[in-house]
């Protein structure tokens, strides 16, 4: 998958394009392998996570080995328990204003469950078991979704520092990212909600 991913990504873009790429450590492996991308803006559209592969005396970076004409980077973790306080810090600002006008987004695609998402392990169990209940089997890009595709507004939602679901939606070309049958649920609710 991480060198599938890349040959996708660079199917799709023109030049002058401006390319979001969300964060999961499928997306922190396929962005090594980008050749590249000399007249591409990119910007991170979620906060970063540390992955099994981090060691304790680097922290996880997207776009460190990415060759481009300009990469905005999401200086935040993505989860946070007051995001949208953090979301109005400029550097933040302004990298989650730059999805404002995506050309293509590369969006991780998670289920909702210990093993299916990494979301669901940096929020307390109440939280995450309170969203299950309210019909979450999916995120994208960190961002909840019920079986239909919709955006569930649960406690979870405002710890997420991440591009909106209005933001990606909008991106003229959307790549999902996804592995194991197991997420197959959360897939199909992304493909229903938005067609990435």
């Amino acid at each position: 998958m991480g060198r599938a991913v890349p040959r996708e990504i660079t199917r799709v873009p023109r030049d002058g394009d401006t390319l979001g790429i969300s964060w999961s450590g499928a997306l922190q492996h396929a962005v090594k392998h980008l050749p590249e991308l000399p007249h591409n803006d990119i910007v991170q559209l979620a906060g970063a996570l540390r992955t099994d592969d981090t060691t304790e005396k680097e922290s996880p970076r997207l776009f460190a080995e990415l060759r481009s004409r300009t990469a905005r980077p999401l200086w935040a973790p993505l989860v946070v328990d007051q995001a949208a306080a953090l979301k109005k810090s400029p550097e933040i600002d302004v990298a989650l204003r730059r999805a404002d006008s995506l050309d293509v987004a590369v969006l991780a695609i998670g289920g909702w469950s210990p093993d299916t998402s990494t979301v669901w392990q940096r929020v307390s169990e109440d939280l995450a078991r309170a969203a299950a209940r309210a019909g979450e089997v999916a995120e994208v890009s960190g961002l909840l979704l019920d079986e239909s595709g919709h955006e569930l507004d649960t406690p979870v939602a405002g710890m997420v520092v991440s591009a909106s679901i209005a933001q990606l939606r909008a991106a003229h070309h959307r790549i999902g990212v996804a592995s194991g049958a197991e997420r197959a649920p959360a897939v199909l609710a992304a493909v229903l909600g938005g067609g990435w």
